[in-house]
């Protein structure tokens, strides 16, 4: 008997820390080479990589197998020049979004002219809320996109990745470790472990 409780109760803890991981930020991270000009500043060949930030609690189905998330910060890194955010109006509010087609096994992301698609059967069962990739074949493009230092034009000159990094929330994780623990106790007095 005290075997089988010892076992239940890591099972509830496993799983008190498997709901907590599911909730927190995702960034993606598109990667790639592009050559173009971002305000007064021109670059050739340099490695440039969209960052997007989201809230897994405010990812959204758009139409059926088609997520959606609104990021929190969206900005982008051009090697040589900086980091810019984006500052247009995006059709989801914000200034652009991240998505992932189902039904094309393709995610990417838009801004208020622009967006990347990649294809990846990996995109058929994803939903934006978990760690992914690198997965190759991103070629993200920008024409006359607003940022914080200019326009952004922006030309790849190779294809890139993308990668779904996820970050559970602290107190969340917290929250459900110290409950499981707390059923441990319980079960722990009740049957004299």
């Amino acid at each position: 008997m005290r075997k089988i409780l010892l076992f239940l109760c890591a099972i509830a803890i496993s799983l008190a820390f498997s709901v907590a991981a599911s909730a927190g930020t995702v960034t993606y991270l598109f990667t790639t080479t592009g050559s173009g000009t971002i305000g007064a500043d021109s670059f050739t060949d340099a490695l440039a990589t969209v960052t997007a930030v989201g809230d897994t609690s405010s990812i959204f189905i758009w139409q059926p197998g088609i997520y959606v998330v609104v990021p929190t910060q969206f900005s982008i890194n051009i090697a040589g020049v900086g980091t810019a955010s984006f500052t247009g109006a995006g059709v989801f509010g914000g200034s652009g979004y991240v998505f992932d087609n189902q039904g094309s096994s393709a995610a990417g992301f838009g801004t208020s002219s622009d967006r990347d698609d990649i294809s990846d059967l990996a995109f058929a069962s994803y939903a934006l809320a978990t760690a992914l990739g690198p997965i190759s074949g991103s070629y993200m493009h920008f024409s006359g996109d607003p940022t914080s230092l200019g326009l952004l034009d922006f030309t790849p000159t190779a294809f890139g990745t993308f990668t779904a990094v996820t970050t559970p929330e602290p107190g969340s994780l917290l929250l459900h470790a110290s409950g499981a623990l707390g059923a441990v106790g319980l079960l722990r007095r009740k049957f004299a472990l």
